[in-house]
């Protein structure tokens, strides 16, 4: 699986090796990589989730991304991004290590506008 490409057209194509030692190559398949259409943020998976969630998110340009963690009561927990990213789909993982189990938000920022926050709950 690749993962992080830029847009663009990318080919494959396979090498099938026997145990003589003969090889012969597949034909080749274009594969085209989009930019998203729109900002977005994924449910985490699994959710309810122990130890640890992944969350997806996908940015329309290039920007710079906040994804943070609050507990229930609104105090930050963790900042999982941080700083200006390519336009793309990305995937982080959240771990609950020394964490209570309970209900905790994630919100996305882009450019300092609030895309939204979703709600998490971590299981012990």
């Amino acid at each position: 699986m690749d993962s992080k490409l830029e847009a663009g057209n990318y080919s494959y194509r396979l090498l099938q090796k026997d145990i003589r030692g003969t090889y012969a190559y597949s034909r080749e398949v274009e594969v085209e990589i989009r930019l998203p259409l729109n900002y977005s943020r994924g449910q985490n998976y699994p959710n309810p989730f122990n130890p640890s969630t992944k969350i997806s998110y996908r940015l329309l340009t290039s920007s710079y991304l906040d994804l943070n963690v609050h507990d229930i009561s609104g105090r930050l927990v963790t900042n999982l991004v941080n700083g200006k990213q390519s336009a793309g789909s990305y995937q982080v993982e959240f771990s609950s290590d020394g964490l209570p189990s309970g209900v905790y938000f994630y919100s996305l920022t882009v450019d300092g506008v609030v895309i939204g926050v979703k709600k998490m709950l971590a299981l012990k």
